[in-house]
């Protein structure tokens, strides 16, 4: 399901937060949006979801306009994983299941939703841990169970805020390979806001870049040069491959 931005302006009270940001987004594609503290990412993000109304413009979705969708029609397209999630202690296959209440209630029952979520937790292996407490999960093993949270309702559109957040190398690795495993066999339009940029370089399918509010640049992987990321994060780095992935490498500052 494609996904487009169309002359999004957003503003807190005597802040600008967004300011005219198009952009478009195919089915199967691992979209990043990347950009410095206070750029507007998270923003972006919630307006898609529409948590929050933007000043003008508005989000297309399979070339509908958003704002004629209900919340529950919005909460059957896009799957969200905000930056932090409430703990509830519960299994993971409850956890998990609770994903369903954004669905309309009315059709709950009609689905076969303890199905659906046996599904989700074979898709993204964590069908072991499905008697598991919460409590006791590792914080990676965590992270797979808010992505689950967000798949069960079978969305087309996933968006996610910073899902690798606070877990190391090895667990970060792991999320971002199960989401680009999920957008390319589901078809997917997967959107995340991250600050890894060498983990995005190594995933993602496409960028979009933000400097001060602005769309400073949007494309595939080969938009991503030196010259950008000095321009986005004032910092002069080159870019090498190693073990065939490109890497950013930060030179020193004067």
């Amino acid at each position: 399901m494609s996904l487009k931005a169309q002359n999004i302006n957003f503003t807190y009270p005597k802040t600008e937060v967004l300011k005219d940001i198009s952009f478009a987004l195919q089915p199967g594609t691992l979209a990043v949006i990347m950009g410095t503290n206070g750029s507007g990412k998270s923003t972006l993000l919630k307006i898609i979801n529409r948590l929050i109304e933007p000043q003008s413009g508005t989000i297309f979705i399979a070339d509908n306009d958003y704002r004629k969708l209900t919340r529950h029609e919005l909460a059957r397209h896009c799957g969200y994983m905000p930056q932090k999630s409430a703990a509830v202690h519960c299994t993971v296959f409850e956890a998990v299941l609770l994903g369903r209440q954004a669905l309309n209630p009315e059709r709950l029952e009609a689905e076969k939703g303890l199905q659906q979520v046996d599904e989700i937790l074979k898709l993204i292996h964590l069908d072991h841990l499905s008697d598991r407490f919460t409590t006791e999960l590792s914080g990676g093993e965590l992270q797979r169970v808010v992505i689950a949270r967000a798949l069960v309702r079978k969305p087309k559109i996933l968006l996610l805020d910073e899902p690798t957040n606070h877990l190391d190398l090895i667990n970060q690795l792991e999320v971002m390979s199960l989401l680009k495993n999920i957008t390319h066999k589901l078809n997917l339009t997967t959107l995340v806001v991250t600050h890894d940029i060498n983990s995005a370089l190594r995933f993602a399918d496409s960028f979009i870049l933000l400097k001060k509010g602005s769309l400073h640049a949007a494309g595939p992987k080969k938009i991503i040069t030196a010259k950008i990321i000095e321009e986005v994060f004032k910092l002069k780095s080159v870019i090498a491959e190693v073990a065939g992935f490109p890497v950013v490498v930060p030179l020193e500052q004067p």
